[in-house]
């Protein structure tokens, strides 16, 4: 499989991204939407990226970057509603995304399909009706199960 470079549109403002993003037509196929755009900007961003012929890479990491955070963050209320119209977009748009998640019940309760990782190797793969009955405490069972390890991590048991 080839290469294929993503441009990160880390700008302040959606119309640069937009001129950016024209710039790079056809030339690079995926664009990266990190959170302070996608807050700034909103849904749209994606929509018209996607217009554009881009795959779009939406980069939403709340707690990896803590002036990000600050900045387009500013309470736990709204980053629920982000996750919400998130889900929302990616639904209604029959988009597919990508979710990268320390925490559980995000993990659980977006998305149609759990992946899980250990030790850089996936040891769950969960879909359909098996996903949606699942919980934390069956998820952490399976882990163990497969894993041979215990889950030792409690931010994200507790999140």
């Amino acid at each position: 499989m080839a290469a294929q470079l993503i441009v990160a549109l880390d700008l302040p403002r959606k119309e640069d991204a937009l001129v950016l993003a024209g710039e790079l037509q056809g030339a690079v196929p995926w664009c990266k939407v990190g959170m302070e755009l996608f807050t700034l900007a909103g849904p749209d961003i994606i929509r018209e990226l996607h217009d554009l012929g881009f795959h779009v890479f939406l980069d939403m990491k709340f707690y990896d970057i803590p002036h990000t955070v600050a900045q387009a963050v500013k309470t736990a209320v709204f980053a629920a509603k982000v996750m919400e119209l998130t889900d929302r977009i990616v639904r209604e748009g029959q988009l597919t995304t990508l979710m990268i998640t320390h925490n559980m019940r995000d993990a659980i309760q977006y998305g149609n399909r759990l992946i899980m990782l250990h030790d850089g190797h996936v040891i769950l793969d969960i879909a359909g009706e098996e996903k949606k009955k699942l919980t934390v405490p069956d998820l952490l069972e399976q882990f163990t199960k497969a894993s041979g390890d215990e889950f030792a991590n409690d931010r994200a048991i507790l999140s």
